[in-house]
């Protein structure tokens, strides 16, 4: 079962209900084979909610399968946004599941950045960095970590919170923080 508190940014695809197979929608590209509607199960999930041509997958043209990561937004939807309730078994909630999920995988791919941001923010800087890098990284860091904290907190919210949150804003702040965090590494300075 997944902590609401701490969620998962791997995926664990026996915690789910498939819901990668299902809610986005594709086209005939190079990356599949076939078009398919979003909110609609691919022909080849099984009734277990695995793929029955898993391990045939780019033979068979589903390059785009194979490279798709939800950062554990699957696992979170499933197990703590719906408690276990499938969308098989509770076609009610379907719609609304298979919207979480594109919002909830925005905000895990959001935390994956984040953290590496900090990860990179927190090292100590080269020995020859004047302080105002440091005091700028500890600023940096200090935004950093209340947007994760602020971010793990909606991916523990229900399914109306979440539907409700204003992703492109979410999204603005974690662009803006990470290329703050980028030309502070990368120059020493963050540039307004």
């Amino acid at each position: 079962m997944t902590d609401p508190a701490r969620p998962r940014w791997a995926a664990d695809c026996g915690n789910c209900f498939a819901l990668c197979c299902v809610a986005p929608g594709f086209a005939t590209s190079a990356d599949f084979p076939i078009s398919k509607a979003p909110g609609t199960p691919c022909r080849h999930l099984s009734a277990r909610h695995d793929c029955s041509i898993h391990d045939e997958l780019r033979p068979r043209g589903f390059r785009g399968c194979t490279v798709f990561d939800c950062f554990g937004a699957g696992q979170q939807v499933s197990q703590v946004t719906f408690a276990g309730r499938d969308w098989r078994t509770h076609p009610g909630d379907a719609a609304s599941m298979f919207d979480a999920f594109a919002v909830m995988r925005t905000l895990h791919e959001s935390l994956h950045h984040l953290a590496e941001a900090r990860s990179l923010l927190a090292a100590p800087p080269a020995a020859d960095r004047p302080s105002a890098d440091v005091a700028a990284r500890a600023g940096l860091l200090a935004e950093v970590d209340a947007t994760t904290a602020a971010t793990v907190a909606l991916t523990g919210a229900g399914a109306g919170t979440l539907l409700a949150a204003d992703l492109p804003a979410h999204r603005r702040t974690v662009h803006d923080l990470l290329t703050h965090a980028s030309a502070l590494l990368r120059t020493g300075r963050v540039d307004a």
